[in-house]
């Protein structure tokens, strides 16, 4: 049986499904662009991972490369001059 309060429930309902879908839609797009961003955040470590790979691995070569001059140089001062410094006689 049908009160006159009937379709005044019936729209509180539709409006509570309303809500209920809208807070769904605004967790997916939330997901979404997190998603992105995390995939965004995951792209850029991998860039700044390479870039320090080709800095270190230069590096690296000549820091190894003045280790031997510095063991190859003659004298008391030879690892001195490696560091722009004068000679010490």
């Amino acid at each position: 049986m049908e009160g006159p309060d009937t379709g005044i429930r019936w729209s509180v309902a539709l409006a509570a499904i309303a809500a209920a879908v809208a807070v769904v839609m605004v967790a997916f797009a939330w997901a979404a662009a997190r998603s992105a961003r995390d995939r965004a955040l995951l792209a850029l470590d991998g860039r700044i991972l390479g870039v320090a790979h080709q800095l270190r691995t230069p590096l690296a070569t000549i820091k190894g490369s003045c280790q031997l001059l510095a063991e190859e140089l003659p004298g008391p001062g030879a690892a001195r001059r490696l560091d722009g410094n004068a000679a010490v006689r």
